[in-house]
């Protein structure tokens, strides 16, 4: 979304955190823009081109987070467009949780969804 904007910025996430305890590590590199932001110019009533995103889980092998993605996933491809959410599992968070994070392209206006 930035990027339609005209801002180049990048973020890695190092180490996810999760309430209460937070500690995640993010990094972001945002360059100075070239020129003044466009504006966004949002499209509604129309179904989603194209779905895609990450599901990122902590410390919860045995408690069947992909298998929600899944079931997730198939209401997205009966309601709207095929989805594309790749699932990670990490054990580098300082605590057990989870995290969707969704976007959505809608001929040219992205829309974002999730938890973090």
């Amino acid at each position: 979304m930035l990027a339609q904007m005209g801002l180049a910025a990048e973020i890695e996430m190092i180490r996810p955190g999760y309430a209460p305890s937070g500690q995640g590590i993010i990094r972001l590199a945002v360059p100075p823009a070239a020129r003044p932001l466009r504006p966004l110019a949002p499209r509604r009533g129309r179904l989603p081109a194209r779905v895609w995103g990450i599901s990122l889980a902590s410390h919860l092998d045995d408690h069947h987070v992909a298998a929600r993605i899944a079931a997730a996933r198939m209401i997205l491809d009966a309601a709207c467009a095929s989805a594309q959410i790749e699932e990670t599992s990490d054990s580098t968070a300082a605590q057990a949780g989870a995290a969707v994070r969704s976007r959505q392209q809608n001929h040219g206006c992205l829309r974002h969804a999730g938890l973090w």
